[in-house]
């Protein structure tokens, strides 16, 4: 049985893998390879976590971050 190694996976392909999961779930995916751990440590990643209206929740905090 050969055994499938993540780090051949294309960057933009794990970092939909990540987006697709929980930021937890995202975390753990960071350990498996070196090509998941990058694409775990991306903002765009993060974002996708995030509310859809992130950006005007932030512009009506009282203080700006």
């Amino acid at each position: 049985m050969s055994q499938l190694d993540f780090n051949m996976l294309p960057e933009d392909c794990a970092s939909t893998i990540c987006s697709l999961t929980s930021p937890e779930d995202a975390c753990r995916l960071s350990m498996v390879s070196s090509s998941f751990r990058s694409a775990a440590e991306s903002d765009l990643v993060w974002e996708r976590f995030l509310p859809s209206d992130y950006r005007d929740i932030l512009a009506r905090t009282l203080k700006p971050l």
